[in-house]
């Protein structure tokens, strides 16, 4: 299978999901910035004009709970992360 192209400026993402997920587990904006980010959008604050990862942090911002639901345990059997 061919390798698919990625801009200059988009690096390509994580193989894994586990590994993704651990991304998102490392880089969850804590409440000071989540609430900042919410008093943007209430403001009418555009989101396009945010960087990438606020844009993604928009996007999950109705998932409730979603620092939870970010925390995996290792399966059983499973060698170390």
């Amino acid at each position: 299978m061919p390798q698919a192209e990625h801009s200059c400026d988009a690096p390509p993402l994580p193989g894994t999901q586990a590994e993704v997920l651990r991304e998102l587990q490392a880089n969850m904006p804590d409440s000071g910035e989540l609430e900042a980010l919410h008093a943007y959008l209430d403001s009418g604050g555009d989101p396009t004009q945010l960087g990438r990862a606020e844009q993604l942090f928009v996007a999950l911002r109705h998932v409730a709970r979603l620092p939870q639901k970010l925390q995996v345990r290792r399966p059983r059997g499973a060698g170390a992360w």
